[in-house]
């Protein structure tokens, strides 16, 4: 009985010594933790679009400077002036016509070279007015007048009223197609070169200006023509 109960401890303390020389096994390694694929980038952002231009406002050309208005009595009474000066010339003492050009010159450069022109003519077998064409055919008709006449006065017609005293009857109309258009009453007192016999004239004088300022319609109407007396009476 004793020999087993010694062979029981014997057992049990060579079973505790194997299990203490067993080499504990190593703890398998622990696995990484798991890499985590990083997000992948943001798109990259589109430039914010262009804000549009304000709208331009047109600018408006400036305005051209506004014309004077058209002084029709000046343009009238200059006209009638001008009349007067055809006999502002002479004939030298050996014949020749001393200024004749220069004053004929200057009222011709009042008209367009396409000028038409209604005049009176002096022929007595002439029945109306002689219809001129261009400056070369008026100014021939210009020219006779400052060769057979002198002592021009000329005068526009005037009228007194209310208040009002020595008005010039100057009438005007814009035309259509440009320029302006007058007509004025007249009286046209005068000699005669070759004898100086004085005669006077009424009548009426109607003229269109282009935009150019160049009268382009020249129409005169004289009444049958009253010899004045030497006292100045028609």
């Amino acid at each position: 009985m004793r020999w087993i109960s010694t062979s029981i401890l014997v057992i049990v303390l060579f079973v505790y010594g194997a299990q203490a020389q067993t080499p504990t096994p190593p703890a398998p390694p622990k696995a990484p933790p798991a890499q985590t694929a990083p997000p992948p980038p943001a798109p990259p952002k589109a430039a914010p679009a262009p804000a549009p231009a304000p709208a331009q406002t047109p600018r408006t050309p400036p305005a051209a400077p506004a014309k004077p208005p058209v002084d029709v009595t000046k343009l009238g009474t200059d006209f009638v002036d001008q009349l007067n000066t055809l006999d502002d010339w002479r004939i030298s003492m050996d014949g020749k016509e001393m200024g004749l050009d220069k004053v004929v010159d200057s009222f011709m450069a009042q008209f367009a070279p396409d000028v038409l022109a209604e005049i009176p003519s002096d022929d007595e077998e002439q029945i109306g007015n002689l219809v001129l064409v261009g400056s070369a055919q008026l100014r021939k008709w210009v020219e006779h007048i400052a060769r057979t006449r002198v002592e021009l006065d000329f005068l526009s017609a005037r009228q007194t009223e209310k208040t009002v005293e020595g008005e010039h009857l100057v009438y005007s109309k814009p035309l259509p197609w440009g320029g302006i258009g007058i007509a004025l009453p007249i009286i046209a007192p005068y000699s005669m070169r070759a004898n100086r016999d004085r005669f006077m004239e009424v009548g009426a004088v109607f003229l269109q200006y282009g935009e150019d300022q160049k009268i382009h319609r020249f129409r005169l109407f004289l009444s049958e023509k009253s010899p004045v007396e030497a006292g100045g009476r028609p």
